[in-house]
């Protein structure tokens, strides 16, 4: 028993097609609810910011900054001091 004839099976391929979009298909910025104004929040790929404007993060040596996130780390680089652990160690007081 044939529950659908090819005619059938015609109409309800053409109402599939009318009713759906293909899975390969494109949109305009301006189809798509919300995403202009997206984008207008969000930086130009090749953007600079202030030094000031920077309060994470660990700036590499190379740019200007340390290269370390700490002030021990810092002493340690520079100094050549032992950190505090390492310290404590040395005293036998860890």
């Amino acid at each position: 028993m044939r529950l659908i004839d090819e005619t059938g099976l015609q109409r309800f391929l053409a109402r599939l097609r009318e009713t759906f979009a293909p899975l390969s298909h494109t949109h305009t910025v301006s189809q798509v609810s919300g995403l202009q104004g997206a984008l207008d929040g969000k930086a130009a790929a090749s953007h600079t910011h202030a030094a000031s404007s920077i309060t994470s993060g660990t700036l590499p040596v190379e740019r200007g900054g340390t290269g370390v996130t700490s002030d021990d780390a810092l002493r340690q680089k520079v100094l050549d001091y032992p950190d505090n652990d390492d310290l404590l160690e040395y005293l036998g007081l860890s």
